[in-house]
């Protein structure tokens, strides 16, 4: 079951709500369109300035299971396939970072909002 503490954050375009999501792929993963997501503002900072995406991109914090949920709806609509916790920049290759299918996602908001 997908468990997250809030608040979460996440790395979005500063004048866009759901164009300009930032996607994450990998290497061992075909077909993957992962979402960063943070559990730390320290890690969401440090990714931030790694990726080289000057001022357009802020970071903003999720507090609550259901605006996450509403957020995994957007991902969903937007053709993302998986959420990655922590990822590290492509400067930084020294931290694993976890994915999770957005399915798993959503029913593990769906347990907290009960």
């Amino acid at each position: 079951m997908f468990e997250i503490e809030f608040p979460i954050w996440i790395i979005a375009h500063r004048d866009r709500e759901a164009k300009g999501l930032l996607q994450v792929t990998h290497e061992e993963a075909a077909g993957m369109v992962g979402f960063p997501i943070f559990t730390d503002d320290d890690l969401a900072q440090t990714f931030l300035d790694g990726a080289l995406l000057g001022d357009h991109y802020v970071l903003k914090s999720i507090a609550e299971p259901l605006a996450a949920y509403g957020l995994v709806a957007i991902l969903e609509l937007q053709g993302f396939t998986h959420v990655v916790l922590d990822s590290s920049s492509h400067q930084d290759k020294s931290r694993k970072t976890a994915r999770s299918p957005l399915s798993e996602m959503r029913a593990g908001l769906l347990a907290m909002l009960e």
